[in-house]
């Protein structure tokens, strides 16, 4: 065998280890690493850091093309390539902030149900429970201002 097919044989034998090895070992290579769970907080903090980053490359390209840095054709498509992923990102944003205050909404309502469940007396001993049935009718309509007489 001569020297340079010994070369291209080797040279040929390190490029398939190149480019396969990331298929026998990924790890070694940084795939397949599991991604650690993300909180709600923490994930609009996120997007909120990727908000602020997507403006600010907006606000630099605008910067480029005053100063003609960038010609007019590359400056409107970078710029509404910018725009969708920022909207995109807001939109998720919005999502995220608007599940997190209904949550808090309906944290707080069963709060409040709890707090009049307190109140309300417990039936005393020998009290037919029909009459603490109604007691409790009758507190929730009052709480509720309903003002709805008692059908009987």
């Amino acid at each position: 065998m001569t020297v340079p097919a010994l070369l291209g044989l080797l040279l040929a034998l390190a490029a398939v280890s190149y480019v396969v090895a990331p298929l026998i070992w990924p790890r070694a290579f940084g795939i397949g690493v599991a991604v650690p769970s993300v909180s709600v907080g923490d994930e609009v903090e996120t997007l909120a850091l990727l908000r602020d980053d997507l403006l600010a490359q907006i606000v630099d390209l605008d910067f480029d093309r005053a100063v003609g840095k960038t010609d007019e054709e590359e400056y409107r498509e970078e710029r509404a390539a910018l725009k969708r992923r920022a909207l995109a990102v807001i939109r998720s944003l919005d999502e995220r902030m608007q599940s997190e205050a209904i949550e808090e909404s309906i944290e707080r309502e069963v709060s409040r149900a709890r707090a009049r469940r307190v109140e309300v007396e417990s039936p005393a001993d020998g009290a037919d429970l029909n009459d603490e049935v109604e007691r409790q009718i009758l507190a929730l309509r009052r709480a509720r201002g309903a003002g709805v007489a008692r059908a009987e």
